[in-house]
């Protein structure tokens, strides 16, 4: 079993995660509760039988994860990397480096000693989500506006990872015949997206309505 080093910072997390899901759920439901999308989603929300803030998140967080890395602590190299469909970028060898970088100067430039790193870099329409393993780092490139609860989903992998490869990982000097099959665990995250849903407003309703 794996025992991760420090279990305060992680309670700690998951409680501010969940924190952010309600604020996110509030936030979207507000900005759209008086629009032309509000009401064409509470007749959704009376149609399904589910909360109107369900149905407000299920159409306004419209993401995509482009990229997944999984990066050694120690060294800081690249185990592997996988993209969705279509996905660009540069030298993943190093983009893992940078990040990995970025990790190291933000702990050391606040004296960060707890176990664990860097949760969220914004550029843009680009999210950089990391998560931390004993022995590895898993860092998921998403495009768009992502649920807090995708965090877990992310984390569940890396735990996955790290039962089914502890040794493997421990032990990780670049090469990476050791880790066959670990690609398709990476690959559960890149097939995770949430596309806009532009169904018609059904008219005849509101005709009969009128």
């Amino acid at each position: 079993d794996i025992l991760y080093p420090v279990f305060l910072p992680a309670i700690r997390k998951s409680i501010g995660e969940k924190i952010d899901q309600t604020f996110q759920s509030l936030n979207e439901t507000l900005r759209h509760i008086f629009t032309w999308h509000g009401l064409k989603w509470r007749f959704e929300a009376w149609r399904t039988g589910a909360s109107f803030s369900e149905v407000v998140l299920k159409h306004s967080l419209v993401y995509r994860v482009e990229h997944v890395f999984l990066i050694n602590r120690n060294s800081g190299l690249l185990i592997t990397h996988v993209a969705a469909d279509n996905a660009t970028s540069e030298d993943p060898q190093l983009i893992s480096s940078m990040l990995s970088a970025i990790q190291d100067f933000v702990k050391d430039s606040f004296n960060e000693k707890e176990q664990s790193g860097l949760d969220t870099i914004r550029f843009g329409e680009l999210r950089l989500w990391s998560e931390v393993g004993p022995f590895a780092t898993l860092v998921a490139v998403i495009r768009g506006n992502p649920p807090e609860e995708l965090h877990e989903i992310v984390r569940d992998v890396l735990f996955r990872i790290h039962d089914e490869y502890s040794q493997a990982l421990e032990q990780f000097d670049g090469d990476s015949s050791q880790l066959a099959g670990i690609e398709t665990q990476l690959h559960s995250c890149v097939e995770l997206k949430q596309e806009d849903s532009n169904q018609g407003f059904p008219w005849l309703v509101v005709a009969a309505v009128l």
